[in-house]
């Protein structure tokens, strides 16, 4: 399972992200004002829509806290505070700065990819 943050800058076809579940965080969804994927296209894709969760949103705080002299924001620290939860181990995403920094709590780092 891994987390996907960049879906349009990727090849599914490819064999890195063949046979691959997609986990996305319903915050980003609503970031990114694409609505023409996430209106008739989500319901059909192999991605499926997670809420945050108390616990994620109470954890996000911790993590913006202690990375306070960062460019860290609300929505990174979500996925990586929901990651954490779900024992996510893989990113999909293009801002490497942000997910290569932190120090998850469930491994020693996020295999970020593409």
């Amino acid at each position: 399972m891994q987390i996907d943050l960049s879906a349009a800058k990727v090849d599914f076809a490819s064999p890195d992200y063949s046979g691959r579940n997609f986990l996305l965080p319903d915050q980003t969804s609503k970031q990114s004002g694409n609505g023409e994927f996430y209106n008739s296209q989500l319901p059909h894709s192999k991605y499926r829509l997670l809420e945050l969760q108390a616990e994620d949103v109470k954890r996000a705080g911790e993590i913006l806290a202690h990375y306070v002299d960062t460019r860290l924001d609300f929505i990174d620290a979500s996925v990586i505070a929901l990651a954490e939860r779900l024992k996510v181990k893989m990113i999909l995403t293009l801002d490497r700065r942000d997910f290569g920094m932190v120090k998850p709590r469930h491994c020693d780092y996020f295999e970020l990819l593409p």
